[in-house]
Order: C-alpha cells, then sequence, then structure tokens
C-alpha cells in the first residue's frame, strides 16, 4: 500500500508500508530506494536537496539526496506520524 506521493520539478517520491521511500525521476527513468527499518507513511520533499520522512517509529528522518544517508532526526512524538507538510516558501 503507497501512503504518499509528493513531487518537486521532474522528481517523484513515494512513501509505502513496506518501509521504503521510491524517488523516481521522470525524465531519466531513474530510481533510487531509501529502505528504513519501519514503515514510512509519509514523505515530503524539502528545500536544498533534503526530502523528509515519517511512520511508526514516532520519528521524523531527514535524508540529505546529495550525501545519501539520513542527515538528522528530529524526535518527541509519541505516536505515529501520519503526516508531513513542507512550507517551500520559508515563511
Amino acid at each position: 500500500v503507497v501512503y504518499n506521493v509528493d513531487c518537486k520539478n521532474d522528481i517523484v517520491i513515494s512513501s509505502s508500508e513496506d518501509s521504503k521511500s521510491i524517488f523516481y525521476d521522470i525524465r531519466s527513468k531513474d530510481k533510487k530506494i531509501i529502505n528504513h527499518k519501519y514503515q514510512i507513511l509519509s514523505s515530503v520533499f524539502g528545500n536544498d536537496d533534503k526530502i523528509y520522512f515519517g511512520g511508526i517509529d514516532n520519528l521524523i528522518h531527514v535524508y540529505n539526496l546529495k550525501m545519501n544517508q539520513i542527515e538528522f532526526t528530529i524526535s518527541g512524538h509519541n505516536d505515529t506520524i501520519l503526516c508531513l507538510r513542507y512550507n517551500h516558501n520559508n515563511n
């Protein structure tokens, strides 16, 4: 089951209960898969080549696309993260 889809320019990201986020470049047809330990229920593009994702581990992970790794993790939730939204206007 795919829970979330977000788009930025020609890149699509999807999140699923199979513990993966998949990035797909519509133009080049390249695909990148981020595997996680837990189900990912929401993911969203941020600025500066970062992806934010969260799920049943109650954490928000910030993945850096240039470094190909989780840059840092935000904690504080006591339950599953179902939805994320990023303000691209920096307001």
